[in-house]
């Protein structure tokens, strides 16, 4: 699990959500990802910027970085 202040949420034309940890992308620290959502509370994910989140699942890295 990674625990730490979400500064921004940023949603893909894709319809991928994609919390940033740090700072705002590309110089976030971490970023959680969460691919092809189909539950409706995923549509609430704007309302976690400035808060303390955890978030928990597979970690790997993505072009070089670390994503989970």
């Amino acid at each position: 699990m990674v625990v730490g202040t979400v500064v921004s949420v940023h949603r893909s034309k894709a319809g991928n959500i994609y919390l940033n940890f740090g700072a705002d992308y590309p110089h976030q620290t971490f970023s959680g990802a969460i691919l092809n959502p189909r539950d409706p509370a995923f549509n609430q994910l704007d309302t976690l910027a400035g808060k303390r989140v955890g978030v928990r699942g597979m970690i790997k890295n993505y072009k070089g970085k670390r994503k989970s």
